[in-house]
């Protein structure tokens, strides 16, 4: 009895494994769907170089590597926006000068 409770338990757990691993993840967190996105500067991107971009996305904190279009410094907390994606960078504008 024990090794059939053991065989269906460890069944259920696969199964469950393999739905959640199919679910979406939700849109803005990675991709193309970051185009757009309001954010701030958490880490100070100084002239050409690369800080941190910080948004809120499905009630969670996300921080991703960043550089300025113009490749002007932004401060921390600058209100930015993403304009584009080039490899593992955002590249971020402000929102109003």
């Amino acid at each position: 009895m024990l090794p059939t409770l053991f065989l269906i338990g460890t069944l259920l757990a696969a199964l469950l494994w393999v739905w959640l691993r199919s679910a979406p993840a939700p849109r803005g967190i990675e991709g193309e769907g970051l185009v757009g996105t309001v954010g701030a500067v958490s880490v100070a991107v100084p002239p050409g170089g690369v800080g941190l971009f910080a948004y809120v996305c499905a009630g969670r904190r996300v921080t991703r590597p960043c550089r300025s279009a113009t490749r002007a410094s932004l401060p921390v907390g600058a209100e930015v926006w993403v304009t584009d994606i080039q490899g593992p960078l955002l590249v971020v504008e402000r929102t109003a000068p």
